[in-house]
């Protein structure tokens, strides 16, 4: 699976019209899609917009050109017959690239933090406990049999997607996939209820200049 997994990350980012549509055109579609969480005012959103061209000026110019040759290594390395140390070694890599982005747009987002109204804060929070309540309903309060057959639904949904529909052989091999994974959907309701509340925690200080803006970027 580590090696399906690889080749779908690579299909995507390669991916084609949708892909490169909406990334050329973050700084129209993430204020909207902010705008769920946060119902931010005019200025708020002309810096956000700023801020987001920066990241995607900094994203074109330093990420890029490595993504490009990362996917020219993973795609080499699929071809001759990729081993699973080389597989450890790309995991690594776009680990990294996450890792890179993270880091980024915590600091991008870093100016909109201390303009938030109380009630700005009040319904992000909101927005989020929400959200993994919903999580919770939908992935992890289900039954052991519920939760394969969850799983088996949305991966064969996400491959059909890509690739068409499943033959007989692929999915006995997407069900035996499904049923020897360890489901983790608790855990992560269980680590998110904890960001929630850091973020909570740490929104109510918003206010405390560098000392605020050093454990956000962090």
């Amino acid at each position: 699976m580590r090696k399906y997994w690889l080749v779908i990350v690579a299909t995507l980012l390669l991916g084609g019209c949708g892909i490169k549509f909406i990334y050329n055109r973050m700084d129209f579609f993430l204020p909207w899609y902010l705008d769920d969480y946060i119902s931010l005012d005019r200025q708020q959103r002309q810096n956000v917009k700023e801020d987001i061209r920066e990241l995607l000026r900094w994203h074109r110019r330093e990420e890029l050109p490595a993504y490009a040759d990362w996917l020219a290594a993973l795609g080499r390395d699929i071809r001759q017959g990729v081993t699973f140390r080389q597989l450890a070694e790309h995991e690594e890599q776009f680990g990294e690239f996450l890792g890179n982005l993270r880091q980024a747009v915590s600091e991008s987002s870093l100016s909109l933090m201390p303009t938030l109204s109380d009630q700005q804060v009040a319904g992000l929070i909101a927005e989020l406990d929400k959200n993994n309540r919903e999580f919770y309903e939908d992935y992890a309060a289900l039954s052991p049999d519920e939760i394969i057959d969850k799983r088996m639904e949305d991966a064969s949904d996400f491959l059909e997607d890509w690739i068409g529909r499943l033959n007989d052989r692929q999915e006995r091999e997407l069900a035996r996939w499904a049923e020897s994974v360890d489901s983790m959907w608790l855990d992560y309701y269980s680590y998110q209820e904890g960001r929630n509340r850091e973020l909570e925690a740490l929104l109510a200080r918003r206010g405390e200049g560098e000392a605020f803006a050093r454990e956000f970027a962090g």
